[in-house]
């Protein structure tokens, strides 16, 4: 989660809470969008699994995941295609005052909690983020905020820090 701490303004403050919330407002829907466009296609491709911490799957899936896929990649998270056809596919996006989310629709077997403890929880390693992707994400809500505050004409954002 991004804090800002210090935010420098240059001229007169109408209604710094108001601009402030939809600042920020803006500037999560456009972190969600960007996730979903650039760093949920890579929880798909190959190596995934170690980058992002998947549960180890049993030999026998992989066997049977290998047979199946004949000579295809070894793909994460992909059986048919099905899930990442879906999760990539659209997202729906809803923000509010302190938080934004962003849904997505999958295949029914995506759960959270699965059925089994032994079971991976699918809905957990599709949403997963590495430390630098959130750093990317925390600096492009940086920007976005400034650059909303930017936008409004009584007064100009000279610097965010956090």
């Amino acid at each position: 989660m991004l804090f800002c701490r210090n935010v420098l303004y240059t001229g007169f403050i109408a209604d710094p809470d108001r601009h402030m919330q939809a600042a920020l407002r803006e500037a999560r829907v456009l972190v969600v969008k960007e996730w979903h466009k650039r760093m949920l296609p890579g929880h798909f491709k190959v190596g995934a699994d170690t980058k992002y911490g998947y549960k180890p799957r049993s030999q026998k899936y992989l066997k049977r995941k290998s047979r199946r896929r004949r000579g295809r990649e070894n793909l994460p998270l992909v059986w048919t295609g099905l899930t990442r056809e879906q999760t990539r596919r659209y997202v729906s996006i809803r923000s509010g005052p302190k938080r934004t989310t962003g849904t997505m629709q999958a295949p029914s077997y995506i759960k959270i909690r699965p059925y089994r403890s032994s079971n991976p929880a699918l809905a957990i390693e599709i949403t997963a983020t590495t430390s630098q992707e959130v750093d990317q994400l925390a600096e492009l809500m940086r920007v976005e905020t400034e650059k909303a505050l930017n936008r409004i004409k009584d007064r100009k954002v000279v610097a965010i820090h956090a």
